[in-house]
């Protein structure tokens, strides 16, 4: 999973746009090995470079912390 932020980082600093795809690909990836507190951190990195987060986005969160039993994180996340 570096490898793809790090990408993401590329990306950046080349002015190539990442889309709620690009953002929500790698949310996915975090999510289904286990590294939901970088998922999280992913999203937030979103907002930051104005990619409104949208369903996709909150689906898999939610799903990733529901699943792993962080239930008031999940309400927290859905709800900022």
């Amino acid at each position: 999973m570096n490898d793809a932020e790090q990408l993401l980082d590329e990306m950046h600093k080349r002015n190539i746009v990442a889309t709620h795809v690009t953002y929500n690909t790698l949310i996915d990836g975090y999510r289904k090995v286990g590294e939901l507190d970088q998922a999280v951190k992913l999203k937030e990195r979103m907002k930051m470079e104005n990619v409104e987060p949208n369903l996709v986005t909150f689906n898999t969160l939610l799903s990733g912390l529901c699943r792993s039993r962080r239930m008031e994180e999940a309400k927290k996340c859905f709800w900022k």
